[in-house]
């Protein structure tokens, strides 16, 4: 089964504003949540689905659940797909760095 062809799987509830996630977590259901961010990652891999899962993010360290997969994912970045903007930056003579505005 392709993913692309799954219809969403998780979503948050029209009344209650709740995901399975959010259920799962608030009744310390491990083995849910584990089945829920798997079920994410694997069909529902794109930054338009993080807001599931972001606002659980500390939620899910505590409880250990392990998380480099989701860091991993498409979920928490939105990335450019345009040949004019490299993801990598390789142009090692040019220098990016921040500045700090002094405002009077």
């Amino acid at each position: 089964m392709k993913p692309e062809t799954i219809p969403i799987l998780i979503n948050r509830h029209l009344v209650t504003k709740e995901t399975p996630l959010d259920v799962a977590i608030k009744h310390n259901n491990i083995n849910s949540v584990n089945i829920f961010y798997s079920m994410l990652l694997k069909y529902q891999n794109n930054v338009c689905f993080n807001h599931l899962i972001d606002p659980q993010i500390i939620t899910l360290m505590e409880k250990g659940i392990d998380l480099k997969d989701y860091f991993e994912s498409d979920l928490p970045m939105c990335k450019i797909t345009d040949d004019r903007f490299p993801s990598l930056h390789v142009d090692s003579s040019m220098k990016i760095i921040g500045l700090s505005a002094n405002y009077p």
